[in-house]
């Protein structure tokens, strides 16, 4: 269950327009700093620095729309 979360998180991140709060709240997390704290654990990094890494990663390709999706 956890690694659906973090993945949740981490598809979740990948929009720009979601605050890391809104990201932790749709992954299940209801503590945003449980979840940053668990987040960097597990990926090794932030959620804003991974949300860092996919733009740096993404520079010059094309942007696309993220649907999400409440479970």
């Amino acid at each position: 269950m956890t690694k659906v979360r973090i993945d949740r998180a981490k598809l979740l991140l990948r929009n720009p327009e979601q605050t890391v709060v809104r990201v932790a709240a749709a992954a299940g997390y209801q503590d945003a700093s449980y979840f940053c704290r668990f987040f960097r654990q597990e990926a090794g990094m932030t959620p804003n620095q991974y949300r860092a890494k996919l733009k740096n990663s993404n520079a010059g390709q094309e942007t696309f729309e993220l649907e999400t999706t409440t479970f």
